[in-house]
């Protein structure tokens, strides 16, 4: 026999403020990450994994306040804020899937730069030559 909760306007509003806080990290990542200031990114995270923890300890609560009371505005209002967050976090995750092949491409560069270093060259007189003066890249 399932019995619905009573709706504890209380804690809505306490997620509420979690996912609205959540929400105002997220932003900050995305401007971050687009900013390429990756600095400020660990505190963020940090604090953004803060927040999830508090969320997930209270999980059982919102899947009981989601399906009994979904027709009330708060809770409406709060499901909305929550799918803004999931948005927002798949957008985050596509931004530094992005920059991770962005660097995943420049490090395969290099190691084919570096491999460039060992390969035979034959000199002006047709001699082989192995060694390769080897400089700064960006100094060539």
């Amino acid at each position: 026999m399932d019995t619905e909760i009573p709706l504890d306007e209380r804690l809505v509003q306490e997620l509420n403020d979690l996912a609205a806080e959540f929400k105002r990290l997220l932003e900050a990542e995305t401007s971050v990450m687009e900013a390429r200031s990756t600095d400020a990114l660990p505190s963020l995270v940090e604090e953004k994994n803060q927040i999830v923890g508090s969320l997930q300890e209270q999980e059982p609560f919102l899947i009981n306040l989601l399906n009994d009371h979904a027709e009330v505005d708060s809770v409406q209002s709060l499901k909305n804020l929550l799918e803004q967050c999931q948005q927002l976090n798949r957008q985050n995750q596509t931004i530094a899937l992005v920059e991770l092949k962005h660097t995943q491409n420049s490090l395969e560069l290099l190691r084919t730069l570096l491999k460039l270093d060992d390969l035979p060259l034959y000199s002006a007189a047709g001699d082989i030559r192995v060694k390769r003066e080897k400089r700064d890249l960006g100094s060539a």
